[in-house]
C-alpha cells in the first residue's frame, strides 16, 4: 500500500471514531435532556415541599440505581433528613443530626458562633472541599466508588474533616453527596448510597448536580410560597382573635358595669344574662365558692321550677357536686358536652351544655355553667367562657371577700348582743347560785331560765347519791307527768346522764330521731332531737349531772354548749361550796371531839403510868426490911414483876398504834391453824376470868381453819377482845367465843359475845378510835388507855380482815365480830422441831449509860451464869473489850457522845473485835431504827426494857 492509501485509510479510521463519539455525545445529550425535562416536569407538577421531597427521592433511586436516597435540609442549626429512603432505621436514627453537641445536648460553635457541623455532609453542606482533590467535584460535591479504598489512601486532612465513617461502617462503597445551594446559600444535600462499588461516573455526578441545582430552586420557591400561606393564616387569624377578643372584652366590660351598679342576686342574674347572650344559650348557671366551700347558686332559679321565687339561692356542699359542672370544679378546666343529660323531676332538659370553672391565683372561686344552645358548643365556645371566667374572676375574689366581710361583721355583731345576753345571764345564775346556802333548791328556777335563753325543751339535774351508789334525780322539765318519778333514780352507765356520771365526761348527742345510739332511747322517747348532758364536778369528782335538750333542731352551737357547760361548773362549784362548809363544820367538830379525847387521854396516861408506881414503891419498901427469901419479898418481887408487865404492856399499845397509823408494822405472815391459836389464847386468858368470878365460855371447830397470818398479832387480836370482855363483865357474868367458818364469803368468823355492861348506839360509832372508852368513871377502877379496840381494829384491817361490833344498849351486853380471809392452800408439812441445847456460859459486854439500868442487868445475867462487865460510855467499853474481849455486846443507842452505833463501827473496824456478837438495846423499835443498827454492824435489835426470856433464848442460840 502507498503512502497515499495508507494517509487516507488514517483519515478514515479517525472519521469514523469521531462519527462514533459524536454520535455516543447526541445520545448522552439526548438522555441527559430527557432526565433533565422529566425532572423540571416533576418539580413543576409538585409545588408542596413534603411532596416535591417524596418525588424526588424516587426519581433519584430509579434514575441512579442506588438503593439509598436522602434529602437533608435544613432546619434551625443542623441539617436532619427530610425524607431518607432505603436507609436502615438505626442508621437514619444516628446519623440524623449532623451538629457536634456537648454532654448536654447543646450545639458546639466555632469562634465566629456558627454552628459546628461534622462528617463528610458537613463538609460538602458548609462548602469545605478540595477540587484538586479526585473525590471532590468543582460544585462542591463529594463521590466515591470505593468508601474502604478511600478511608485506606487518605487522611482527615485530606477529606477536610474527622469524618464518623458510619455509611462505610453500614457497608455503603458508593456515595455521592451533591449541596443544594440558592445563590450562595446552602439550605441541604441530595445523599446517594449503595453497597456496590462503580455506581457514578463524573459525567453522572455532573447531572446531579445540575439537577440539584434545579431542586434547590424549587424548594426556595415552594418553602417561600408556604411561608407566604402561613403568614396569610396567622393573619386571618389574628383578625379573627382580634375579633373574639372585641367581643369578650365588650361582654367582659359589660359584666363589670354589672359588679358596679348591682348588689345581691341582681347581680348574678344581670351578669349571667349578658353571658347567656355572648354564647347564643338559653339557660345557665353563675355561683361562687363561699368560705365554707360550698358551691352558691344565686341564678339557679333560671333552671329550677321549683326556685323561682326570686333571690332564693341554692348551695351544694362538695359531696353533693354531679355532672358536668363537678368535673369542672374539681379538675379546673372547662368541659362540654352536645349529648342530652339527665336531669331531675322539675328541672328543664338540658340537651347539651358546657362547664368552666372560675379561678384566681389558681383555685376555683366560682363557675359558668350554660346550657341549650342552637348549635353545637365547640372548643371556640370554650376559649370564650374561660376568658370570660378570667376577666370576671378578680372582681368575683373582691365581691366575695367584701361579702364575707359583711357576713362576718353582721355575725360578729349578733354574737356580741349574744354574748352579752350570755354574760348577764350567768352573771344573774353565779350571784343566785353564791348566795343560796342550798343550790340544789334554787337548779330549778337557773335552768329554766337557761332552757329560755337557748331555746330548749327540756333539762335534767341528777345528782349522786354515795350511800345508794346512784344518781336521784333532783330537778327538771320539759317532760310528761309522772315521767319525773318514774326516773327518780338512775343508775350509772344508764342512758346519757348515767354514762356522763360514770366516765366524767360530756356527751353532746346530735340529730337523735335519725341515729340508733342505745344512751339516748329514754330521750328519744321524749322527742328530743339534740341533748348535751355536763358532769358536776368537784375536784375532780363526779357529784352530779346537768342536761339540756331541744326537740326543734338536730344540734346546739358551739356557744350553746359553752352557756350549758358555764352553768353546769358555777353549779358544781356552788354545791362544792356548800359542801366545803359543812366539811369545814364537821372537821371543826371532830378537832375539838380529838382535843378533848387528847386531854382525856392525856389525864388517863397520867393515872395509868401512876398507878403502877405506888405498888412498885410499897414493894420496895418491903423488900428493904423483909427477910430475903421470905413470902414477903417474893410477893413484893411478884407485885413490882407484874407491874413492870402492866407498864410495859401500856407502852407496847402506844407502839403498835402508832405503828398501825403510819402504816410501819410489819406482819410475820404464815400459814396458821386460827382454831389453835383461839384455843391457846383462851387458856392463856382464863386465869383472868377466874379472878373477874366471870364464866368464859368457848366453841371452836375441831377441823383446822387455816388463814394466812401473823400468829402473834392474832393472839393479840383475840386477847384484847378476851380483856375487854372480862373488864366490862360482871362477877357471875359470861363471855361465849364462837369460831366458825364462812365459806360463801370464804371468811373464817370470831365472835366474842359478853353480857357485861353494854353500849349506847353513841358509843358504837366510835368504838374503835384510839383513847375511846365506855362509860369511865372518874375513880378509874377499870383502868387502861382505851387503845385494845383500835388496835384490833388495826391488825384485822391489816391481815385484810373486817372488825365490827353490836350491843342492844345499857346493861344487854356487846358482841364484836371479826372476819379474816380463809387460806384455800394446802396444809404444808410440819417442820421438825429442833433439840434444844443446854445453856452456854457467855462472856457479855454491856454498854449502857444508865447506871441502876445497867447493874440490874448485869445482875440478871449473872444469875443466868454468865460473866458480865459494864461500861458506862462508848470509850470506856471499847477499852474493856479491848483488854478483855467478850464473845457478846448488849449496847445501848442512846450513848451520850458517842452513840450505840459509832461503838459498833467501832467494833467492825477492829481486827480484834470484828468477830463480836454485837446487840442493839433501845427504846425505839421502828423498821426505819432496825435498818440503821444494821447498818452500823449490830446482827440484833431489842427493844427496851428487854425480855430475860429473850435474852436467854439470844445467849443461847449463839454459835462460835
Amino acid at each position: 500500500m502507498n503512502k497515499r492509501d495508507r494517509v487516507w485509510g488514517r483519515f478514515e479510521s479517525v472519521n469514523r471514531r469521531r462519527m462514533r463519539e459524536t454520535r455516543a455525545r447526541l445520545l448522552a445529550v439526548e438522555r441527559e435532556s430527557g432526565i433533565t425535562l422529566e425532572f423540571l416536569h416533576l418539580v413543576n407538577a409538585n409545588p408542596r415541599t413534603l411532596d416535591l421531597i417524596r418525588a424526588v427521592v424516587t426519581f433519584f433511586q430509579r434514575q441512579s440505581g442506588c438503593e439509598a436516597v436522602g434529602v437533608r435540609l435544613r432546619d434551625g442549626d443542623d441539617y436532619p433528613y427530610h425524607e431518607a429512603r432505603g436507609f436502615p432505621e438505626e442508621f437514619v436514627k444516628l446519623e440524623n443530626r449532623l451538629c457536634d453537641r456537648d454532654a448536654g445536648g447543646a450545639v458546639r460553635r466555632d469562634a465566629a458562633g456558627n454552628p459546628l457541623i461534622e462528617c463528610m455532609c458537613g463538609n460538602v453542606i458548609c462548602g469545605r472541599t478540595d477540587p484538586k482533590k479526585p473525590f471532590f467535584t468543582t460544585g462542591g460535591s463529594f463521590w466515591t466508588n470505593g468508601t474502604t479504598a478511600l478511608l485506606a489512601s487518605t487522611t482527615e486532612a485530606d477529606r477536610q474533616s474527622r469524618t464518623r465513617n458510619r455509611c462505610n461502617g453500614e457497608g455503603y462503597e458508593s456515595v455521592a453527596l451533591v449541596p443544594l445551594r440558592v445563590g450562595g446559600e446552602r439550605i441541604g444535600l441530595l445523599q446517594l448510597n449503595d453497597r456496590r462499588r462503580g455506581m457514578f461516573q463524573p459525567a453522572t455526578i455532573a447531572l446531579w448536580e445540575r439537577l440539584a441545582g434545579h431542586l434547590a430552586v424549587a424548594i426556595a420557591r415552594s418553602r417561600a410560597e408556604e411561608e407566604l400561606g402561613d403568614v396569610n393564616r396567622r393573619l386571618r387569624a389574628m383578625a379573627e382573635v382580634a375579633q373574639r377578643e372585641n367581643r369578650e372584652l365588650a361582654l367582659g366590660n359589660r359584666i363589670l358595669e354589672t359588679f358596679v351598679r348591682e348588689t345581691g342576686n341582681p347581680l348574678f342574674e344581670k351578669a349571667l344574662s349578658i353571658v347567656l347572650e355572648g354564647l347564643a344559650s338559653r339557660h345557665g348557671v353563675f355561683g361562687y365558692i363561699d368560705e365554707t366551700g360550698d358551691l352558691v347558686c344565686p341564678t339557679m332559679s333560671r333552671l329550677l321550677d321549683e326556685c323561682d321565687v326570686a333571690g332564693k339561692c341554692i348551695r351544694y356542699p362538695p359531696r353533693k357536686w354531679k355532672g358536668l359542672w363537678s368535673r369542672a370544679l374539681l379538675e379546673k378546666r372547662t368541659f362540654f358536652s352536645n349529648e342530652p343529660a339527665v336531669v331531675p323531676a322539675g328541672h328543664v332538659p338540658i340537651r347539651r351544655n358546657i362547664a368552666t370553672p372560675i379561678l384566681f391565683q389558681g383555685e376555683v372561686i366560682g363557675l359558668f355553667n350554660l346550657a341549650n344552645k342552637d348549635s353545637d358548643y365547640s372548643g371556640d365556645d370554650g376559649e370564650m367562657l374561660e376568658s370570660l371566667a378570667r376577666r370576671v374572676a378578680p372582681v368575683l375574689y373582691a365581691w366575695i371577700q367584701k361579702d364575707l366581710r359583711e357576713r362576718e361583721r353582721t355575725a360578729a355583731e349578733r354574737a356580741l348582743l349574744a354574748s352579752e345576753t350570755r354574760f348577764r345571764l350567768l352573771s344573774d345564775t353565779a350571784g343566785r347560785l353564791l348566795a343560796t346556802e342550798n343550790p340544789q333548791q334554787v337548779v330549778e328556777g337557773l335552768c329554766r331560765e337557761v332552757m329560755t335563753h337557748l331555746d330548749c325543751d327540756a333539762f335534767f339535774n341528777f345528782l349522786v347519791d354515795p350511800a345508794a351508789g346512784r344518781l336521784r334525780l333532783n330537778a327538771c322539765a320539759g317532760i310528761p307527768e309522772g315521767e319525773a318519778t318514774r326516773l327518780e333514780w338512775l343508775d350509772f352507765g344508764v342512758a346519757v346522764c348515767g354514762c356522763v356520771a360514770r366516765d366524767g365526761r360530756r356527751i353532746n348527742a346530735e340529730d337523735i330521731l335519725h341515729t340508733a345510739d342505745p344512751r339516748t332511747d329514754l330521750v328519744r322517747s321524749y322527742g328530743i332531737q339534740a341533748y348535751c348532758c355536763h358532769p358536776l364536778l368537784a375536784q375532780g369528782r363526779t357529784i352530779g349531772t346537768l342536761s339540756f335538750g331541744t326537740r326543734s333542731r338536730p344540734r346546739f352551737s358551739a356557744e350553746d354548749v359553752a352557756v350549758m357547760k358555764t352553768v353546769a361548773d358555777q353549779v358544781a362549784v356552788a354545791m362544792q361550796r356548800v359542801q366545803a362548809q359543812q366539811d369545814l363544820q364537821a372537821a371543826n367538830a371532830r378537832l375539838l371531839e380529838s382535843d378533848r379525847r387528847k386531854n382525856d387521854f392525856l389525864a388517863v396516861l397520867s393515872h395509868e403510868l401512876r398507878n403502877p408506881l405506888a405498888p412498885i414503891t410499897n414493894s420496895l419498901y418491903v423488900l428493904q426490911r423483909a427477910e430475903p427469901g421470905g413470902d414477903q419479898a417474893r410477893r413484893a418481887r411478884e407485885v413490882i414483876a407484874r407491874q413492870v408487865r402492866h407498864l410495859t404492856h401500856l407502852i407496847d399499845d402506844l407502839l403498835d398504834v402508832t405503828r398501825i397509823t403510819r402504816n410501819k408494822i410489819q406482819l410475820q405472815r404464815r400459814r396458821i391453824d386460827l382454831g389453835d391459836v383461839v384455843r391457846r389464847t383462851v387458856e392463856d386468858q382464863r386465869s383472868l376470868f377466874q379472878r373477874a368470878e366471870v364464866r368464859l365460855e368457848a366453841d371452836l371447830p375441831a377441823a383446822p381453819l387455816w388463814v394466812d397470818a401473823d400468829a402473834t398479832r392474832v393472839a393479840q387480836i383475840v386477847g384484847n377482845l378476851l380483856q375487854n370482855a372480862a373488864k366490862f363483865t360482871a362477877q357471875g357474868g359470861t363471855t361465849h367465843v364462837r369460831l366458825q367458818p364462812d365459806p360463801v364469803r370464804g371468811q373464817a368468823v370470831l365472835r366474842v359475845a359478853d353480857t357485861g355492861v353494854g353500849m349506847a348506839p353513841e358509843t358504837l360509832a366510835g368504838l374503835f378510835q384510839p383513847f375511846m372508852q365506855a362509860g369511865q368513871t372518874l375513880d378509874r377502877s377499870l383502868g387502861g388507855l382505851g387503845l385494845g379496840l383500835a388496835l384490833v381494829k388495826g391488825l384485822v384491817e391489816l391481815h385484810g380482815g373486817e372488825v365490827g361490833a353490836d350491843s342492844k344498849g345499857l346493861g344487854k351486853g356487846a358482841e364484836f365480830v371479826v372476819r379474816l380471809p380463809l387460806d384455800p392452800a394446802p396444809p404444808a408439812e410440819a417442820v421438825a422441831g429442833r433439840t434444844s441445847s443446854p445453856p452456854l456460859r457467855r462472856r457479855v459486854l454491856v454498854i449502857e449509860d444508865n447506871v441502876d439500868a445497867a447493874e440490874t442487868l448485869r445482875d440478871a445475867l449473872e444469875l443466868g451464869g454468865h460473866d458480865v462487865a459494864v461500861a458506862y460510855n462508848g470509850p470506856d467499853g471499847l477499852a474493856r473489850a479491848k483488854l478483855a474481849p467478850p464473845e457478846v455486846v448488849l449496847c445501848d443507842i442512846g450513848l451520850p457522845g458517842m452513840d450505840g452505833f459509832d461503838v459498833a463501827r467501832a467494833f467492825r473496824d477492829d481486827e480484834r473485835l470484828r468477830s463480836v456478837f454485837l446487840v442493839a438495846l433501845s427504846g425505839y423499835a421502828q423498821p426505819e431504827d432496825l435498818r440503821r443498827a444494821a447498818e452500823a454492824g449490830f446482827q440484833r435489835h431489842l427493844a427496851k426494857p428487854p425480855s430475860f426470856e429473850k435474852l436467854d433464848e439470844l445467849l443461847g442460840n449463839i454459835r462460835p
